[in-house]
């Protein structure tokens, strides 16, 4: 009988346990989903906006080396261009039409379209010509390059406070480069001297980007990032010596460049 007795209360008490973790367990549990359940007053949004933007715009190679050699030794020359600082600074502006898709209390997404462009770099190099080593000549030359690019840009934006939005960019889409003006200093007299018309160049291109946006009023915002674009293929148009064509043109495979820009956005 007593043997039973310290059965039941052992079976009781042993419920109890069983009884008193099963409901702490529903507890937390309810408490860590409801951590995670998005605020029950947010409602997705979609907001249309414009983005204006400024800044400084820096490449680090600009221009290539380029030797054309003799192709007939009797009436050819040999030309050997070589530029002289590959890094130059250009300003840029931006234009970015889009709209934001608020998709959760903390994240943004703006998607949209960004026209960009920067101010002409100035190419300046040194123009070896000559029928031979011997007799070869030194000159300068320079041209410029105008770079353009239309672009289908993404914006993931983070909202860290109520006014702080750092945020990542990704561009992907296509450049127009424009390269012109070339000049030498070589005298009107010397004959066998290229020239180069002005040529636009189509090419893919991209643009990755980090920064970060402040709330000054809840349409208005303004931004500071740091992008990188790849600009694509640049040339010259078609080479001519007393205007008889020639083959073969200045190019530059790649132009990068790194941007500095600051932006005010407008949502509505």
């Amino acid at each position: 009988m007593i043997q039973r007795q310290l059965q039941n209360k052992r079976f009781i008490k042993l419920s109890l346990i069983t009884l008193t973790l099963i409901t702490s367990h529903i507890s937390l549990a309810n408490d860590y989903d409801n951590t995670f359940l998005p605020d029950p007053r947010f409602e997705a949004s979609l907001r249309p906006f414009v983005a204006l933007g400024g800044g400084i715009a820096v490449t680090s190679k600009l221009g290539e080396s380029k030797t054309f050699p003799i192709q007939n030794p009797i009436t050819d020359q040999f030309y050997s261009y070589n530029p002289h600082s590959p890094t130059q600074t250009a300003a840029i502006g931006d234009i970015f039409l889009g709209a934001e898709w608020v998709m959760h209390p903390r994240w943004a997404l703006q998607l949209g379209i960004n026209y960009n462009q920067t101010s002409a770099f100035n190419v300046k190099g040194t123009l070896t010509q000559g029928a031979s080593v011997a007799s070869q000549s030194q000159f300068t030359y320079q041209y410029k390059i105008e770079a353009r690019q239309i672009l289908l840009e993404g914006k993931l934006l983070y909202h860290c406070q109520d006014q702080f939005h750092p945020y990542l960019l990704l561009g992907l889409g296509g450049s127009i480069n424009t390269g012109y003006g070339f000049i030498t200093n070589i005298p009107p007299t010397l004959t066998f001297t290229r020239q180069y018309n002005n040529a636009t160049k189509h090419s893919f291109s991209y643009r990755l980007g980090i920064g970060a946006d402040f709330d000054m009023t809840p349409n208005i915002r303004l931004g500071l990032g740091y992008n990188f674009a790849n600009f694509g293929k640049v040339n010259l148009g078609s080479a001519s010596i007393e205007n008889i064509p020639v083959s073969r043109t200045l190019t530059q495979a790649s132009m990068g460049v790194n941007e500095i820009v600051g932006q005010i956005t407008f949502l509505n």
